[in-house]
């Protein structure tokens, strides 16, 4: 079924292009009025511009402000970054740094050409750096909400044990809005899974092309895109990719100087890779540290969890349930070539274990399309328990996965409310006349002894 025509007969009894209209007159003034319209609206295109204006709106509302120090999240660093290179930048300069950024090379103001360009408009074209998190809330919406329009579809035809839901809202959570001020990666992340399911529904060439730009947004996905075109070039092959997810969790089978040569090829890697040693052993040096602290009650419990890693666990739980089970083998192809390619970046990430930081990006997109194979396969119409041949492990491995990810979800709550304000609710714009306006944590542990 073509998700762009979900429900399309049904668009003028549900949600008129007038209603449409008056709720981005005013999602100004109020932005989850296009949440409603989302929810109350069929057609999935007016569905996913509705969604995406909200991120942008959402965007608008980030409270990031410039600091000369560059000191807090990335995105403090990225809006600095605007004003230091992109103030005022020519045109031949703009073009200059493109030349070089597309070799790989890099510039002063950035190693990918997505921030490159969406920067150069909003410090030089434009001349309001503050536009630049709205710009990429454009891009960033569109890619997230999509995929998740894509996933969620059939959210209305099913009723769910609290179990199911629980899975559903630990992935919903992860990568979710707040990601947008990191602006690379996460862009990136989103695009590639919105070009995989795409390609995966219409077998459409220009998805994979689209996939193909993941490094211009991002210069770490030359590697990171690579398993899921090694899907597409070995296809869906569920029991070979089951033994080799399997194997790689025990064993490592890539020596770490071909990973080295392969990212040393062009100018970016190979400064990476001088940094990286430094930079994993200051990971472990703060993991370390994290857990010490939560023995001895410094920090909360599910940081602590995040860092210790055992998130890992509880998606190794779920996958053997599903492949133990039968489960995994009687999806539906969608759902199963889906489920297939977060495989295939699991193994990646085991494989590399060695790549700290790149073994984590692997591991997050994984779980990403994992998770998401298992929605489509456990929302959509064709599913029944009784198609699994061993259904209580199935059963089983689902429940004791949810127990394991109730800390990491506490922890995407908690980082969601970080970068959140009460501007999200009202008047998003307001945040550029009050910048150290507190976030919902923030007035949280104001109001309440927490």
């Amino acid at each position: 079924m073509n998700v762009r025509h979900l429900g399309s007969a049904h668009v003028a009894r549900s949600m008129g292009k007038r209603d449409i209209g008056f709720s981005l007159l005013i999602s100004p003034f109020f932005p989850p009025v296009l949440l409603y319209a989302a929810w109350k609206c069929k057609n999935f295109g007016h569905r996913h511009w509705l969604l995406t204006i909200f991120v942008v709106w959402y965007a608008v509302s980030l409270p990031i402000a410039y600091d000369p120090t560059g000191e807090g999240p990335d995105g403090v660093r990225h809006l600095l970054s605007v004003y230091t290179f992109y103030s005022d930048m020519t045109f031949h300069q703009f073009m200059s740094d493109s030349f070089e950024i597309v070799q790989f090379k890099g510039a002063p103001g950035s190693n990918d050409l997505f921030k490159h360009i969406v920067a150069y408009f909003a410090g030089s074209v434009i001349g309001v750096p503050e536009l630049f998190f709205p710009m990429v809330g454009i891009f960033y919406g569109y890619f997230f909400t999509g995929s998740m329009l894509i996933i969620f579809r059939n959210i209305y035809h099913r009723k769910l044990p609290w179990v199911i839901i629980f899975l559903c809202l630990c992935f919903f959570l992860t990568r979710n809005i707040e990601s947008l001020q990191a602006v690379r990666n996460p862009t990136a992340g989103w695009v590639l899974i919105y070009g995989i399911l795409r390609f995966q529904e219409t077998k459409k060439l220009r998805y994979i092309a689209l996939m193909a730009t993941t490094p211009l947004i991002h210069f770490s996905f030359l590697l990171l895109a690579l398993p899921a075109f090694v899907f597409l070039a070995i296809g869906n092959k569920p029991m070979v990719y089951a033994i080799m997810f399997t194997l790689s969790s025990q064993i490592s089978l890539v020596a770490p100087d071909v990973a080295v040569d392969f990212i040393s090829q062009v100018d970016i890697g190979q400064q990476k890779v001088i940094d990286r040693s430094d930079r994993d052993q200051a990971d472990l040096d703060d993991r370390a540290k994290v857990i010490e602290q939560q023995m001895q009650g410094g920090t909360r419990l599910w940081r602590a969890y995040m860092v210790a890693g055992y998130q890992k666990i509880a998606l190794d739980v779920l996958i053997y349930g599903l492949i133990f089970s039968g489960a995994y083998f009687s999806m539906n192809i969608f759902a199963k070539n889906i489920l297939s390619n977060g495989l295939m970046m699991l193994i990646a990430s085991n494989l590399l274990w060695f790549l700290g930081i790149a073994a984590g990006r692997f591991w997050g997109l994984g779980f990403l399309l994992v998770m998401a194979g298992f929605i489509l396969w456990r929302l959509g119409t064709e599913f029944s328990i009784e198609k699994i041949i061993w259904d209580k492990a199935y059963i089983l491995a689902s429940y004791i996965s949810a127990l394991l990810f109730f800390p990491y979800v506490i922890y995407y709550i908690s980082k969601l409310m970080d970068f959140m304000t009460i501007f999200v609710f009202a008047f998003p714009w307001l945040t550029s006349i009050y910048p150290d306006i507190f976030s919902i944590k923030e007035m949280l542990r104001f109001v309440l002894p927490i």
